[in-house]
């Protein structure tokens, strides 16, 4: 189960709560 600020956390990095580590990190570094 997903809080709202886990799904804030996936819309601000602007990836899907599905996405992989590497991809959450490679948003994360691109922000």
């Amino acid at each position: 189960m997903e809080t709202v600020k886990d799904m804030e956390y996936y819309d601000v990095l602007g990836v899907s709560p599905s996405a992989s580590g590497v991809e959450i990190k490679k948003a994360y570094y691109l922000k």
